[in-house]
């Protein structure tokens, strides 16, 4: 897709996400987030985010405000017209659930940009900052995390969600431990070592901090 533009590549991740990934790739919103993130860069969008405070704070009005009133209809067993594709041999597939997740995502997104420029947002990006370095060590072990302490707490589908909420909290505590600690003695996460070492076809350097880095 690195041929695309940014508004073409905006529209194939529209697609993707209201229609292809849900019903043909059977991927969920996956593939269409990641064309998001390709269209959103090519459109410059990350490097005006910090010039569009103003943008950014009715973006996360607009975006909770969908979050709310999806959820809200899903509680009711509301079905609005226009929110299902055909999925198969006379079945249908509801995209409320996946547009309620999009929606919740870009507006958690929007109010972590927001409060980020607040007093709190030094002590903020110090949690942060660690854990966005090792992303993909810290996705894989939510993952895994998730799975062997979900049944040991009794959590066997989504509708449980006030352990779900308190495993996923529990998990990003520890992970905004350890990811500090383990900076301390390394440059990357063992994800991102082993990411590296395929990338470049080499072993790469992971004893000591990353050069520039105050974590």
């Amino acid at each position: 897709m690195s041929y695309l533009g940014g508004r073409a590549a905006l529209v194939v991740a529209v697609l993707l996400l209201l229609v292809g990934a849900q019903v043909v790739v059977g991927y969920g919103p996956i593939p269409g987030l990641l064309a998001l993130g390709y269209a959103l860069a090519k459109l410059d969008v990350p490097a005006a985010l910090d010039r569009r405070t103003g943008r950014v704070a009715v973006a996360f009005v607009v975006f909770t405000a969908l979050a709310a009133g999806w959820v809200a209809l899903t509680l009711r067993g509301i079905e609005p017209p226009f929110v299902s594709v055909v999925g198969g041999p006379g079945g249908r597939v509801s995209l409320l659930p996946p547009l309620a997740g999009i929606a919740t995502g870009l507006a958690y997104c929007c109010g972590l940009l927001l409060a980020l420029r607040t007093p709190v947002g030094p002590a903020l990006s110090a949690v942060l900052s660690p854990m966005g370095r090792m992303a993909l060590t810290n996705y894989l072990s939510a993952t895994v995390l998730f799975l062997l302490a979900g049944p040991l707490l009794g959590i066997d589908g989504t509708d449980d969600l006030p352990r779900i909420v308190g495993l996923t909290v529990g998990i990003l505590v520890v992970q905004a431990v350890w990811s500090r600690l383990w900076l301390r003695s390394f440059r990357y996460g063992p994800a991102e070592w082993v990411w590296r070492c395929l990338t470049w076809w080499r072993p790469a350097p992971i004893r000591g901090r990353a050069v520039g880095s105050s974590t």
